[in-house]
């Protein structure tokens, strides 16, 4: 499991994803603060962003197996912040 990260507004991070045949997932918490929107997006392939509206403190996951062997740029599209980390 990848440790934490606190994204602030407009920032991002990338994640690398399980080869072939093994799925991963992405987890995003939002602060307390308030509401904010996490973006996601495959980038060795043709996929548009991902984006998911979070409430204050809503914790969330998903499948970014999609992109088995990618790497996925997760970012901050709101204005609080969000803790996001995945299972590899």
């Amino acid at each position: 499991m990848s440790g934490q990260t606190t994204l602030e507004p407009g920032r991002s991070k990338v994640y690398s994803t399980r080869p072939v045949g093994l799925g991963t997932t992405l987890f995003a918490q939002c602060s307390d603060k308030g509401d904010s929107v996490l973006g996601w997006h495959i980038e060795l392939c043709c996929k548009p962003l991902n984006k998911q509206p979070l409430e204050a403190g809503q914790p969330w996951q998903t499948s970014i197996s999609e992109g088995r062997g990618a790497l996925v740029t997760v970012s901050n599209q709101g204005f609080n912040d969000i803790k996001v980390w995945t299972d590899y």
